[in-house]
């Protein structure tokens, strides 16, 4: 017996360590790889969208992607932003069915002005209980952007500093321009922690790197916002002296008058709305433009000629900077 003993050991403890080994060996997780950016669109009309690969992302695409890196921060936004939404849509819904059930008790019996008023107080409080709705799917809107800002620092991989490899033709750096998202406030705009306030802080910047397109986007942000405050002055102002010049005791007991200069200026305050959309979506929209140049995603800025003759000179050809 203890002849077979001592030479079968070692091969036993060979045997068993290659037994239980090989399965570890082989569920070795391989290293993840850099997740590509999240594209973010934002279009007059259709809002932001997210786009990763050609392919468009819904909310459930977008905390597929980003839920994977353990971000606590980017988590807990995406958390509120489903959160927000679920209670954004219960609003709405009783809003507008609270609201539509007030119209028709009011105007069920309009002899009984109890009736009446009871019907549109109804009415005025499913109109808040939509706006209150309306105010949650604004919130989920605005935390699902920034948890896709946070996850996009991350998967560009620039420098923590905000400095980009490009350079302009006097040899400063292009700054990278943040762009955040609140509730109330819209969209804002900073450098390295410092606010962005003013309009020509930004166009001044993106006119910098002599880009065409992004000087077209940010120039055509300035006069829709011109004219935006032109209709919504004008609107606000028209209804204000609507009001008070048919404030009085009608005559003939109609108001034929009053309403279609009223319905006028409302109609223009709400154009001056969607020109300030159209305003703030061709700043963003600059703004990203530029901002791929000072990644390095696009053309490098070209040289300001220093003469007549060197515009003359077509045998230079525009370098590329590699795609990312």
């Amino acid at each position: 017996m203890g002849f077979f003993q001592i030479p079968f050991c070692p091969a036993l403890l060979i045997a068993f360590f290659f037994l239980f080994r090989l399965p570890v060996l082989a569920q070795t997780p391989e290293p993840a790889e850099t997740p590509n950016p999240i594209e973010v669109h934002f279009a007059t009309l259709s809002g932001i969208r997210y786009i990763q690969d050609n392919r468009l992302l819904s909310g459930r695409d977008v905390r597929a992607i980003i839920f994977p890196t353990g971000d606590p921060e980017s988590i807990r936004l995406l958390k509120k932003s489903q959160s927000s939404g679920t209670l954004g849509m219960i609003g709405l819904g009783a809003g507008l069915g609270t609201m539509a059930g007030g119209i028709i008790a009011a105007t069920n019996n309009t002899a009984d002005s109890n009736n009446v008023l009871t019907g549109a107080g109804i009415a005025l409080g499913g109109l808040c209980l939509a706006g209150v709705g309306a105010l949650f799917n604004l919130e989920a809107k605005t935390t699902e952007f920034n948890a896709v800002q946070r996850f996009n620092r991350g998967a560009m991989e620039y420098d923590q500093k905000n400095q980009s490899v490009v350079q302009k033709p006097d040899g400063t750096t292009l700054e990278l321009i943040e762009v955040r998202l609140t509730t109330l406030g819209g969209f804002g705009y900073s450098i390295q922690g410092r606010d962005l306030n003013h309009f020509e802080e930004i166009k001044e910047r993106i006119v910098s790197i002599n880009d065409f397109e992004a000087s077209r986007m940010i120039k055509r942000s300035e006069s829709s916002d011109l004219i935006s405050k032109i209709l919504i002055g004008l609107g606000i102002g028209g209804e204000i002296a609507t009001i008070a010049a048919n404030g009085g005791p009608s005559t003939n007991g109609e108001r034929a008058g009053f309403w279609f200069p009223l319905i006028g200026c409302v109609l223009a305050a709400e154009a001056g709305s969607f020109f300030q959309l159209e305003a703030n979506t061709a700043k963003f929209n600059a703004v990203k433009r530029y901002n791929r140049f000072a990644r390095g995603q696009e053309q490098v800025l070209p040289q300001a000629p220093t003469d007549d003759k060197s515009l003359l000179n077509f045998n230079n050809t525009v370098e590329t900077a590699p795609k990312k």
